[in-house]
């Protein structure tokens, strides 16, 4: 499931980790964006932890973060993971190890 993001009149969707649009320049900004705040990110941004089962929602990571940086506008709300449950109880997330 992607996000929308509206930045300089224009829809950009950010699904799986990629930036899809139909301008190709914007497009393409959001991607290499992307790209450098991933190598640049220090430990302490959520950012250096993209891929990691502790941010359980990237694309709304990624999203969020864009629309900090280029003064745009999320068009979408967080989608709510489902709930995991081991032997029949829900188990907090905060309780599993890494």
């Amino acid at each position: 499931m992607g996000y929308r993001v509206m930045i300089n009149e224009k829809t950009a969707i950010i699904d799986d980790g990629v930036w899809l649009c139909s301008d190709v320049k914007i497009k393409r900004i959001l991607n290499n964006w992307l790209e450098i705040r991933q190598l640049t990110a220090s430990p302490e941004e959520q950012m250096f932890s993209l891929g990691s089962p502790s941010v359980p929602d990237p694309d709304y990571l990624i999203a969020t973060e864009s629309v900090k940086d280029f003064d745009a506008k999320l068009l979408d709300k967080p989608i709510k993971p489902p709930p995991i449950v081991s032997n029949g109880k829900v188990v907090n997330n905060s309780d599993i190890l890494y």
